[in-house]
């Protein structure tokens, strides 16, 4: 893995994207919505649907996306991503645990989340 800097995608792009279904660019739009999104339902409902994407990088990704939404926004639907959380921790790839991980710790740390 190496770092990519993570460009803002247009509503529009974000919509080819998801009509697309393309994994090499989900696994970016994902992160730009979680990173840049104004709404906050958007980007959460956004990483909630991409987390049950049946490519591993863009499910990581997907969840990876609720640390930044907490971080960034200081809030999520508990009743609806802790779980999601929860099961990408026992998830048979290890770098969809892995990012579940650090979604964990960052929902604990920005919202006081208790697992």
């Amino acid at each position: 893995m190496k770092y990519e800097s993570i460009k803002k995608y247009s509503k529009a792009e974000i919509e080819k994207a998801l009509a697309d279904n393309n994994p090499d660019e989900l696994l970016y739009v994902v992160l730009s919505v979680a990173l840049y999104s104004d709404d906050f339902e958007y980007a959460e409902n956004f990483c909630i649907q991409l987390s049950n994407h049946e490519h591993f990088n863009v499910c990581r990704n997907a969840i990876q996306g609720f640390g930044h939404i907490a971080r960034i926004h200081g809030k999520l639907n508990e009743n609806k991503v802790k779980p999601i959380i929860e099961k990408a921790l026992k998830n048979k790839n290890k770098t969809v645990r892995g990012n579940a991980n650090d979604a964990k710790d960052d929902t604990e740390i920005f919202l006081k989340w208790i697992y």
